[in-house]
């Protein structure tokens, strides 16, 4: 059996579809746990919160996406306990952490790592 480890660029379209498909389909019967990864060195994206929010109406918040195996491990993000351990929703949408009467995020200075690099400048130029 080949256990190379294949880069990304090295899948078809048809079995990067796939592979995601069947993790997917584990995680939601809960017969797995998906752990985001993070590229280390990266920096936190340099965003202006406050000014944007009119624009973006806190889109960051509703964005789905696993946690690291430290932010698990530290236990300070609520995570979903159906997907684990990808970041929690609240029935609208929104990650738990949002404070709906000021937009602002509950746990700013902890904030997941894919939270912090997330810049919706870039996004919304797209």
């Amino acid at each position: 059996m080949d256990e190379r480890v294949l880069d990304e660029d090295e899948l078809s379209e048809e079995e990067r579809q796939r592979l995601q498909s069947a993790v997917r389909a584990m995680v939601e019967l809960g017969m797995g746990a998906a752990y985001g990864v993070e590229e280390p060195g990266e920096p936190d994206a340099d965003v202006d919160c406050s000014a944007r929010l009119s624009k973006c109406r806190a889109v960051c918040c509703t964005m789905h996406f696993a946690l690291t195996k430290q932010e698990v491990a530290d236990g300070r993000i609520l995570h979903n306990t159906q997907r684990p351990y990808f970041i929690a929703r609240d029935p609208d949408g929104y990650c738990p952490h949002l404070l709906r009467d000021t937009m602002s995020c509950s746990v700013w200075e902890r904030r997941p790592t894919r939270c912090r690099r997330y810049d919706c400048a870039i996004e919304s130029k797209g």
